[in-house]
């Protein structure tokens, strides 16, 4: 979904130059998670009946991970042309943590179910969710409209850690954890508004 960020409105215009809600956005980013998550599943399934080597999956997979990365760090940043250097360094290092998981995960596969390597296959992909949100909250940030945000559940299980920063309400931009931290990681489908 091409989108730009507005600073000035502090809200995304799709192609068409109308607004579009942060909503129809959060449903991009669902989307495109699950489009890939589906690919890393042939992945998995590949590699558990041999048709794929460690090696071969982890090449894929870490480009699969790098795109996912790069669409929600620019779908929440609000497009190409809002991104500058910083951000480019910012999904640098994410993609670099990453790519190290991914190693070592790749080093495990022969002791893995199919099951199991579906599923961690998946969390990689569903950590995504953090690159939208470090770009949003950079676009928020650098638009100069905002000064507080506040965590909101997703339609998942939460952790104790979700629901408390959740029933914090308001905050000032920076207070709450980094969207990934918590003890549930990326799966509980929260987010930062």
């Amino acid at each position: 979904m091409p989108v730009t960020w507005e600073p000035a409105t502090a809200r995304y215009r799709g192609e068409d130059g109308r607004f579009v809600s942060r909503d129809t956005v959060l449903d991009f980013v669902r989307q495109s998670i699950e489009a890939s998550g589906d690919v890393t599943k042939t992945l998995a399934e590949r590699v558990s009946s041999g048709q794929l080597s460690s090696r071969e999956f982890l090449t894929v997979f870490k480009t699969e991970i790098k795109d996912e990365y790069i669409r929600q760090y620019v779908a929440g940043r609000g497009g190409v042309g809002s991104m500058a250097q910083s951000d480019w360094g910012k999904l640098g290092s994410m993609l670099k943590e990453q790519y190290a998981y991914a190693s070592e995960f790749s080093k495990e596969l022969g002791n893995l179910t199919e099951a199991q390597i579906v599923n961690r296959a998946g969390m990689y992909i569903e950590s995504a969710n953090q690159a939208f949100e470090a770009g949003y909250r950079k676009a928020i940030t650098t638009s100069g409209n905002f000064s507080e945000e506040r965590w909101i559940l997703g339609d998942k299980q939460h952790c104790s850690w979700c629901i408390e920063n959740a029933g914090r309400g308001w905050v000032a931009i920076g207070e709450l954890p980094p969207f990934g931290s918590t003890p549930c990681g990326v799966r509980c489908g929260c987010h930062i508004a």
